[in-house]
């Protein structure tokens, strides 16, 4: 189950166990509250952190990516973090390396998003 906490102006998503297409009800729960995070700030300032994620599919990716166009049409930032070996390849297969930020720790992400906000 996603929690979400807010500091310093950064919504983080710290994100569950696992995330796939048998879970689509999390998943639905996911994007909505992405786009509630989004629509709720001017310049939103997300963070995705991996933390507890062993497994992602490509239903988790699709419904990030909605999000991440939303956060692109108000100029919002979104970086990922703490990303197991699994994960991470799930997203440098799809490519989404080399558009989202992937940072090694939660503290990095957050200086990101703060930092290209300004």
């Amino acid at each position: 189950m996603t929690k979400i906490a807010e500091a310093d102006g950064v919504v983080t998503f710290h994100l569950g166990k696992s995330y796939d297409a048998l879970h689509s009800n999390e998943l639905q729960r996911l994007e909505a509250a992405i786009a509630e995070q989004v629509n709720a700030s001017a310049c939103p300032r997300l963070v995705f952190d991996f933390s507890e994620t062993t497994y992602v599919s490509s239903s988790f990716v699709e419904a990030v990516m909605r999000g991440w166009k939303k956060l692109q049409e108000k100029n919002g930032q979104m970086a990922l973090c703490c990303l197991n070996n699994n994960c991470a390849t799930v997203l440098k297969v799809c490519r989404l390396d080399r558009i989202w930020n992937i940072l090694p720790t939660h503290d990095e992400a957050v200086a990101a998003v703060q930092n290209e906000s300004e």
